[in-house]
């Protein structure tokens, strides 16, 4: 179970770009409605794939990386509150996505180890021959 948990915080980490990738055609429609040009919209994304994939790895959850801080040029624009609030619901968002997938994958994991156990079963002997282990030992001691 140990190494279940192991692979599933690993893919947590990994796996981040899936859910970046899921949430980034609607984040780029919400840019575009604010009136953020498309080559800002792209450093905005590029860096929020950074900020999800830092805290995905982050040891505490508590903590918000550098990478989550808005670049100075969209950070004095007009809509800089309304990009930090698409970015907060697109992350939870990407974060939920990928937070399912690498649960399904991790359970899908399990599953196949359980598989194997019981298959492996079927190489236990059929018939157990009980022992006498007083009579084994006693001519030992004699």
């Amino acid at each position: 179970m140990a190494l279940v948990g192991v692979l599933f915080f690993t893919q947590l980490d990994h796996g981040s770009g899936s859910g970046v990738d899921e949430v980034s055609p609607g984040l780029h429609e919400q840019l575009t409605a604010v009136g953020m040009p498309a080559s800002a919209q792209e450093d905005i994304v590029a860096g929020f794939r950074e900020c999800v994939r830092d805290r995905s790895a982050a040891t505490d959850p508590t903590e918000i990386p550098a990478s989550c801080e808005l670049e100075p040029s969209v950070s004095t624009s007009p809509a800089a509150d309304e990009v930090r609030q698409m970015l907060t619901q697109a992350g939870a968002l990407a974060n939920a996505h990928n937070f399912s997938r690498t649960f399904s994958f991790t359970l899908w994991y399990a599953a196949g180890i359980l598989v194997i156990v019981f298959v492996g079963l079927f190489a236990l002997p059929r018939r157990v021959r009980a022992r006498d282990l007083d009579a084994e030992l006693s001519p030992a001691g004699t």
